[in-house]
């Protein structure tokens, strides 16, 4: 049987970029970072960076790298560990810091000088920094920058882009905090800092002309450009939501017309008074999956063997030994039953209970008993899906469906990007819809309609039917009820049922009625044992 795959999409990706990255196969959670810079008077700029984060698994070497920008250069890259300094490696801009471990918290100091970060200009003395950039492969989970002015200043200017905007606060002293909190990965957060030029004891640099103007009118394209983005989300929004909405309204419709061809399918039926049967082996199959029960218990194998017997297939030679009489007629998994217990495990016409237990009894034969069983339940679920005629051919229009859904991939991208919650989980929730849908929507024929109708009643209604409405049933419907309810694992069927035979029992004129369905439920207490320890055997080495 034919099914479409469920789609899953997003996978988020992060640990940390600045950070110390393991290079073995270990798991990391950074935990907390403080960046602080100390602006020197000559300009240069001191960096000491403490990150916290904690280690599941084994790792020999933890890196970091450093971006550099603007032609500058980093020197004196140094680190440590609870005072102690550990060796430190360069490799282009990355630095592999030597410490390995296991299973580890840890708390690692990284220090460094950036040269000439600080530039002059007539007016201003400015630091503009990026300690992580967009290739940033993951995440900080509480990111600190803190910016120091070599001297006090009476007032600074700060502000950052893209993670940093508006996360800036000025402290006293001319101090500069930025608390990033968390920061995702594949994000960009730089930063600027300017103070009055005289706090470095410098001469201004006319050459550099002044910087506040540039710094008024970087802060403007910052503003402005978000300003343009919330009403570009504004605008996609305005557009998207109905879009999204008409697909809810088409997906109501669907799943309403849906409904309304299964009621003019049950009516049809009602009219009809159509009572269609399936053979044993399949209606549990059937009933199984729309009880939402499991699809193959092991009862299974017993009751298809009762079924061949109550065809007049097999007969019972004596308790545990069984002949086979006839194939004619046979469906085709009742036709690999057979072929399966009587010709491969029995002598060809007979088979005992105890050929099933040797036959498991060696591992080297379980693949092929598995094997077996697969091949036969496949036959048996054949029977309902095309065989037996249970459900209407829709495998077309839940793949239509299905396609339907990619309608809603752009939003499911463009929403979040667009700093729209509810309309993506909206969105979102439609497209679960669209699948759940084209998953597991299987209409019913009218012959399917009436098995459902029928034995979900008699599931239902069974074990509160009288002993005089039993009494009016023939032997068949009575013999198939009970193995229906035996088959199902119903607790409430099979105490009816005990119920119903005792009763029966002593009612002179239905002996021999009772003497057949006794029979019965004695040889399936005779089979199943064998039968459950024969899969528990097997299932045992599938799990090893």
């Amino acid at each position: 049987m034919n099914r479409l795959s469920k789609i899953m999409m997003l996978i988020i990706i992060g640990t940390f970029f600045i950070q110390p990255l393991p290079t073995k196969a270990a798991t990391v959670w950074i935990e907390e970072s403080l960046i602080e810079a100390y602006a020197a008077e000559n300009g240069n700029v001191e960096v000491r960076e403490t990150h916290t984060y904690e280690f599941e698994g084994s790792f020999s070497e933890i890196t970091r790298t450093l971006p550099v920008r603007d032609g500058k250069t980093i020197e004196n890259v140094r680190a440590a560990e609870n005072g102690y300094e550990l060796n430190v490696v360069k490799d282009g801009d990355t630095y592999a810091i030597q410490r390995s471990g296991q299973d580890e918290i840890l708390t690692i100091q990284i220090i460094y000088t950036i040269v000439d970060g600080v530039d002059f200009y007539e007016d201003l003395a400015q630091f503009h920094w990026g300690f992580f950039d967009a290739s940033n492969p993951t995440d900080f989970e509480d990111l600190t920058i803190q910016v120091w002015p070599f001297e006090p200043a009476e007032e600074g200017i700060a502000f950052g882009y893209d993670e940093a905007y508006g996360k800036e606060s000025v402290m006293d002293g001319g101090a500069v905090e930025f608390y990033y909190g968390r920061v995702p990965s594949n994000r960009s957060g730089d930063i600027r800092v300017a103070w009055d030029a005289e706090t470095f004891g410098q001469p201004a640099d006319p050459g550099n002309g002044e910087l506040r103007p540039e710094l008024i009118e970087a802060l403007r394209g910052i503003e402005e450009e978000i300003v343009a983005q919330e009403e570009n989300s504004r605008l996609f929004g305005m557009i998207g939501l109905p879009i999204v909405l008409l697909y809810g309204v088409f997906l109501i419709w669907r799943i309403w017309k849906s409904g309304r061809n299964a009621r003019k399918v049950r009516k049809e039926m009602e009219q009809q008074g159509t009572q269609p049967e399936v053979t044993m082996p399949a209606l549990l199959y059937f009933m199984n999956k729309r009880l939402t029960r499991h699809e193959f218990p092991d009862e299974t194998m017993g009751i298809a063997l009762l079924e061949l017997i109550r065809k007049g297939n097999v007969k019972e030679v004596e308790d545990g030994h069984f002949r086979l009489v006839d194939e004619s007629g046979l469906k085709k998994h009742e036709q690999k039953l057979v072929d399966w217990l009587f010709k491969k495990m029995g002598s060809g016409t007979d088979f005992k209970m105890t050929d099933l237990s040797l036959y498991t009894l060696y591992e080297d034969q379980h693949n092929l008993f598995r094997y077996d069983d697969n091949v036969w339940k496949e036959m048996i679920k054949n029977e309902v899906h095309q065989e037996g005629g249970l459900f209407k051919e829709a495998l077309m229009h839940r793949a239509g469906i299905a396609l339907t859904s990619l309608a809603m991939l752009p939003f499911l991208i463009l929403f979040p990007a667009n700093g729209l919650p509810w309309h993506f989980l909206l969105s979102f929730a439609l497209t679960l819809v669209a699948i759940g849908y084209a998953y597991f929507y299987r209409p019913l024929t009218l012959k399917g309609a009436a098995v459902k109708q029928k034995w979900e009643a008699i599931d239902r209604d069974y074990p509160k039917l009288e002993t005089q409405k039993w009494d009016q049933w023939d032997e068949e419907e009575k013999l198939r009820v009970m193995l229906f309810g035996l088959g199902m694992e119903d607790k409430k069927m099979m105490r009816k049922n005990d119920h119903l035979l005792y009763e029966a029992n002593h009612q002179q004129d239905a002996i021999d009625s009772v003497n057949n369905l006794m029979t019965y439920h004695r040889q399936y207490q005779a089979i199943m044992p064998t039968v459950k320890t024969a899969y528990e055997t097997v299932d045992s080495t599938d799990r090893r």
